[in-house]
């Protein structure tokens, strides 16, 4: 179950037409891993560059030619991989991590729920 981080109120989502952005269980188990200062370096990047923005495609790019609704977003050391829903217009944050070097091993994800 994905949890939803809203910075405006659904009304204005709807009349400015913007995308709402959720976070995977595994996504906030990553943020809370980074600490407060990469975390907030990633949560101020998700805010202006995709939850703004009219159109999140131009700011990410497309893994592999298959899938359309699975993006990457790189932010300084750090990788987000998303899935988009167009119809409803949200973002889901899959997972994230420091290029480089996994934040979380196999055995942590049984902590997950």
């Amino acid at each position: 179950m994905a949890r939803r981080h809203d910075w405006i109120d659904e009304e204005t989502i709807r009349k400015q037409n913007l995308w709402v952005v959720e976070f995977s269980p595994f996504a906030i188990h990553s943020l809370r891993v980074l600490g407060w200062r990469s975390a907030g370096l990633l949560l101020g990047y998700i805010e202006r560059q995709l939850h703004a923005m009219p159109s999140p495609y131009g700011v990410g790019r497309r893994m592999g030619s298959l899938s359309d609704n699975m993006w990457r977003y790189e932010v300084g050391n750090y990788r987000m991989v998303a899935q988009h829903d167009h119809k409803r217009r949200v973002i889901t944050i899959v997972f994230i991590e420091q290029r480089g070097r996994r934040l979380m091993d196999e055995k942590d994800d049984d902590d997950l729920g």
